[in-house]
């Protein structure tokens, strides 16, 4: 009895010394994100990958996995809520692009094109090496080859595709067979319209279109632009209205398919926490409409730029 005592004080002991050390992964990753994308050159600056976007994907993660945990205890658990927030802050932390330059009614814009796939590679290997680093720190085993394991398949999974016939992200990566970790990350990365609604979402549109379109803010206020070449960047802006639309439709008509890969018995929860599609729609439509009135100055005032 004793022995088993011991055991148990030595696992407890052992689980907040963890969960201290995931923290401090999680800090370092927002840390590094913050350097890279925040506070260097204005044209490294991202305005949706940035720490903004990883602190929401964490908040999003830890939801679902703690509510999970705390209605299914056999299931998933507290160790499941560490490892995912840990996950979810590394999820992003590389974001190489190269400029591609478009030609646009006569107006050269210059787009960023990521790195998708390489980027989520790299952010893998960096959270596994930060893993190892922290073993190496306390000297002990705090992350196994499994803890390994689960964040590189969810970060991996966050690789998007897209889906031409719903205009809406996919991640094909995921299958029932993933970790309870990966359907977390990944249902958080892209579930603010479902989890957080209209405003959230259209906060994600504006801010990747900032990041996406390097030169549009200077290229538009430019005096010698046609009336045609104000119209082709108008329609720009609103077309990307107008794309998030048909990316929240395309999610919500997605999720029961992404649902199903959870255990029955979760199913339930998870359904419980992605509420707001259809308010996120009735929102963005809205939007969409009063947008369609407006000039360019007026959306470029409405896009922050």
């Amino acid at each position: 009895m004793e022995i088993q005592q011991r055991s148990k004080e030595l696992q407890l002991a052992i689980g907040g010394l963890r969960e201290r050390w995931v923290n401090f992964g999680e800090e370092e990753a927002l840390s590094t994100i913050a350097e890279r994308y925040e506070n260097g050159s204005e044209v490294d600056r991202l305005a949706y990958h940035n720490t903004l976007h990883t602190k929401s994907v964490i908040r999003r993660t830890t939801q679902i996995l703690e509510t999970l945990a705390l209605k299914h205890p056999r299931v998933v658990t507290q160790d499941d809520v560490t490892i995912g927030g840990f996950a979810a802050g590394y999820h992003d932390v590389k974001q190489d692009w190269v400029p591609e330059e478009k030609l646009a009614n006569g107006v050269i814009l210059i787009k960023r094109k990521r790195a998708t796939g390489r980027n989520e590679e790299e952010s893998a290997e960096e959270a596994s090496q930060m893993m190892r680093e922290m073993n190496d720190r306390q000297q002990q085993e705090i992350f196994n080859q499994e803890d390994e394991q689960v964040v590189t398949e969810a970060i991996l999974a966050t690789i998007p595709s897209f889906d031409p016939a719903l205009h809406t992200v996919t991640q094909p990566l995921v299958t029932p067979d993933s970790s309870i970790v990966t359907k977390a990350v990944t249902l958080a990365d892209i579930g603010s319209a479902g989890m957080e609604g209209g405003d959230s979402s259209l906060q994600d549109c504006i801010s990747l279109f900032q990041e996406e379109n390097i030169n549009f803010a200077a290229t538009a206020r430019r005096e010698d632009l046609t009336e045609s070449q104000k119209d082709t960047l108008r329609n720009m802006l609103l077309g990307s209205l107008q794309a998030q639309e048909q990316f929240i439709t395309g999610r919500k008509i997605l999720f029961p398919a992404e649902l199903a890969y959870f255990p029955t018995e979760l199913q339930g929860t998870v359904a419980s926490l992605f509420t707001h599609f259809d308010e996120a729609e009735e929102t963005i439509k809205r939007v969409v409409e009063y947008a369609s009135h407006w000039s360019l100055d007026e959306l470029l005032y409405y896009f922050r730029f």
